[in-house]
């Protein structure tokens, strides 16, 4: 797959929110874990219809729901509820939900959707593309099938892996750009709802249900979409950082140390972005201002971004590790960047690290091994004045700013 197009730039376009959705597509959510049961569910409250294929514990949700409802909660508090009084049921693993909900464990019933979102973990990608062949058979060409992963490779696997048979298969990228902590039948966000996806007529429909039912979704062009995965992924670079240090998001973002170890992270993969040709997009912050802002004394980073965290709130990857699983998302992100970066010849010793930790975790078993900053930098062969580099950087842009300031007002008092 080719992950160097010629992109350095952006052009976001917001549809206008309607006050009803444009028709009740049928959203199929392959993988409806927290993140795809909350984009189903959200979907449904917007006057569109959802199959959600999940496991047992999505099962176990839908049937034990009955007098609650399916509850999504907004960062801020404010809740939305899906009620799901169960209409009939036609075994065990399938059920159909009240408000054009069916939630099942059987992907056949993916088959006459209008569009599936496959929301399934990056390292499940090649398995849930054997799932969509056997479950769409020769609608696989006709629908449009949308990944929610994060990193940008798994677009182009799932796509190399349905054309293998020499069908031409429409998939696009969605970046999900909030995380969901799902409890009981309680779906809570933990930051704003928003997505970011391409402009695709025919993916229009879902995306007027999905504002409706309270996602905000951010278009933009097609060509531009792996802009966007790539400042994604600078982000997310941080999971592997908090899986191994086993603190909640808030708790990693206030230690400066940490801090600088995402820093060291998200430059050398801006290195290797751009020398691939692409700048990735500004989704809220330039991602070349990170060294900056994550360099600022922890009491604005209280005030600024920790404030907007929800205090319980742990990266996918933390809880991956916490659950015992042995496989994570971090093959897809630090080790994706370390791959392209060896594919361009740039080192990448600080990605390539921190993957290996992680799969070294994972490969035990036994949770995250609770790391310190100064721990983990010096596995990564950092010292600690390494570490504390870019606060000296940042104590010089504040002196020359804060001079620039003085002169100002010495000029201006000296003409008054």
């Amino acid at each position: 797959p080719n992950f160097h197009p010629k992109n350095t730039g952006i052009n976001p376009r917001k549809s206008p929110q309607s006050s009803t959705a444009k028709s009740a597509m049928k959203l199929g959510v392959l993988g409806a874990g927290a993140i795809g049961t909350h984009l189903g569910a959200s979907h449904v409250l917007g006057g569109g219809t959802s199959v959600l294929v999940g496991r047992d514990r999505l099962l176990s949700c839908a049937t034990s729901a009955d007098a609650s409802g399916v509850v999504l909660r907004a960062k801020k508090g404010h809740s939305r509820r899906l009620s799901t009084q169960v209409l009939n049921k036609h075994n065990e693993a399938q059920w159909h939900l009240k408000e054009g909900c069916l939630v099942t464990s059987d992907a056949a019933a993916l088959r006459h959707c209008d569009a599936i979102f496959v929301c399934t973990k990056a390292q499940q990608v090649e398995s849930a593309a054997d799932t969509l062949r056997k479950a769409l058979g020769d609608q696989l060409t006709t629908t449009p099938i949308v990944c929610c992963q994060n990193g940008f490779e798994a677009p182009e696997i799932l796509r190399h892996k349905l054309e293998a048979e020499g069908a031409t298969v429409d998939v696009w990228p969605l970046v999900v750009n909030f995380n969901v902590v799902w409890s009981g039948n309680t779906f809570v966000a933990t930051t704003h709802e928003e997505v970011h996806a391409p402009a695709i007529p025919k993916l229009r429909a879902v995306y007027a249900a999905l504002r409706l039912g309270g996602v905000r979704v951010v278009e933009h062009l097609p060509e531009r979409m792996l802009a966007v995965q790539l400042a994604k992924t600078c982000t997310n670079l941080f999971n592997s950082i908090n899986a191994l240090s086993g603190l909640p998001v808030r708790e990693t973002l206030l230690d400066e140390d940490f801090r600088a170890l995402w820093i060291f992270a998200v430059q050398e993969a801006l290195q290797v972005f751009r020398a691939g040709g692409t700048e990735p997009a500004n989704i809220k912050v330039p991602v070349g201002l990170y060294s900056v802002l994550l360099a600022c004394p922890t009491f604005l980073i209280r005030l600024v971004l920790a404030s907007k965290l929800d205090a319980t709130a742990k990266s996918s990857m933390l809880q991956d590790l916490e659950a015992g699983k042995t496989e994570t998302e971090v093959d897809f992100l630090n080790l994706a960047v370390a791959r392209l970066g060896a594919e361009l010849d740039i080192p990448t010793p600080i990605n390539s690290g921190l993957g290996q930790l992680v799969q070294g975790c994972a490969k035990h078993g036994k949770g995250s091994p609770h790391l310190s900053a100064k721990d983990v930098a010096k596995m990564l062969g950092l010292s600690d004045e390494a570490l504390g580099y870019h606060r000296k950087q940042l104590a010089r842009w504040v002196q020359l700013i804060v001079g620039c300031v003085l002169m100002n007002v010495v000029v201006v008092l000296a003409f008054l």
